[in-house]
């Protein structure tokens, strides 16, 4: 009866261990951005500093800030639902340049389940949105 009980004890901890954190992905999106004009580049960075504000308020923390000529990179680490580790890219440009895209965003998330699937492409729709100037 022991070992029964035993064997029953071990099969349900394994099972519990498998479904409960082997099932988790890592996934990112990125997106880049060129403008035509100065004014469109000042309206973009504009919005990208607006929502990187807004994360910040929400409890992001920024884990990474580089500058390199007139290019901008922030990278925050926060909660978004259901996602875990999830890092926010966003990049500015002071200066408009033919040769490279001048605004950027991205996201980098690990995924547990359908649900925070879905809230990983919501977020990667917003912050399109944010980069573009242009409603999902």
């Amino acid at each position: 009866m022991k070992r029964l009980f035993a064997l029953a004890l071990c099969g349900l901890l394994a099972i519990s261990c498998s479904t409960g954190y082997g099932n988790s992905y890592s996934k990112g999106s990125t997106m880049t951005y060129g403008v035509g004009t100065q004014a469109e580049l000042d309206q973009g960075n504009q919005r990208i500093n607006a929502f990187k504000e807004e994360l910040l308020r929400q409890g992001f923390l920024e884990v990474s800030a580089s500058f390199s000529n007139s290019k901008e990179e922030f990278i925050l680490k926060g909660q978004y639902g259901r996602l875990k580790d999830l890092r926010v890219t966003l990049q500015t440009n002071k200066r408009l340049e033919k040769e490279e895209p001048e605004l950027a965003g991205g996201i980098h998330a690990s995924i547990r389940d359908e649900q925070a699937d879905q809230e990983f492409e919501e977020l990667y729709k917003k912050v399109v949105s944010v980069v573009t100037g242009q409603p999902q």
